[in-house]
């Protein structure tokens, strides 16, 4: 009986022993070898490369939303510092270089809580800020001066259909003061002029002339294509900035 019961046991290993061992075959026939897994890897790594400029810019609208966010928070910056200090303080944006195409971005403060001139329509010229002369006319540059590619600032809205559905954007905006209100000697950049400035009082209030503006609009278009003199640029990408003049505070249309 115990042989018996001997021979059926090693009768059944064998036999679990043998399906066992066909399985681990199959296994092994049907996997991935390490080659196949690099190759995988490789193909994948190649059309993310490929893909990432495109998938960026259709979800960051490449310059044109890079130059939305840095003027915003530079509008925001001004707004705070001069709250918080009780001075005026000012964003400054330059026209596009002639030779790249960019425009900057700087964040202007006064030194002794007065405007120091700045729309008042009798002054004669810019005020320069030069850091090699421990800025004489009294104003001084908070943080850094940001360079902005691939888009340009317009005073119009452009005619698509998504502006045509926002009618309080076309409500008699304040746009730029002609000329320049600030120049600054960078030993990066050489001088720029700031052609396009919106001051900040400490109350937080905005504007771009004497008088206190109902808004301010920046219109901020992409530049696809073309040359730094004539940019081809694209409207139904438009984006526009707009600042309450009473209060300073921002709002952002985007396409």
């Amino acid at each position: 009986m115990g042989l018996h019961f001997s021979r059926l046991a090693l009768k059944a290993f064998t036999s679990w022993f043998s399906k066992s061992g066909k399985h681990t075959r199959h296994l092994k026939s049907s996997a991935f070898t390490l080659m196949e897994l690099l190759v995988t890897i490789g193909i994948i790594a190649l059309v993310i490369a490929l893909a990432s400029p495109t998938i960026h810019r259709s979800l960051f609208g490449g310059g044109s939303n890079k130059a939305v966010i840095e003027i915003s928070n530079s509008v925001e910056s001004a707004r705070q510092f001069a709250i918080s200090n009780g001075t005026y303080a000012y964003v400054a944006i330059t026209e596009p270089d002639p030779d790249t195409g960019k425009i900057y971005i700087a964040t202007i403060a006064s030194r002794d809580s007065s405007p120091g001139g700045i729309y008042d329509l009798s002054r004669a010229k810019a005020v320069n800020i030069n850091p090699s002369k421990n800025n004489v006319e009294n104003f001084q540059l908070i943080g850094s001066i940001t360079g902005i590619e691939e888009c340009i600032l317009v005073d119009e809205l452009p005619e698509t259909d998504y502006f045509r559905e926002h009618p309080e954007l076309g409500d008699d905006p304040s746009y730029f003061a002609d000329g320049e209100l600030f120049t600054y000697d960078s030993r990066v950049y050489g001088r720029l002029a700031f052609t396009r400035t919106i001051q900040f009082n400490p109350l937080g209030e905005a504007k771009v002339a004497r008088a206190l503006p109902g808004s301010i609009q920046l219109v901020v278009l992409p530049v696809i294509g073309g040359t730094p003199d004539e940019p081809l640029l694209d409207d139904e990408k438009a984006s526009v900035i707009r600042i309450a003049g009473l209060t300073g505070r921002l709002r952002i249309f985007t396409q």
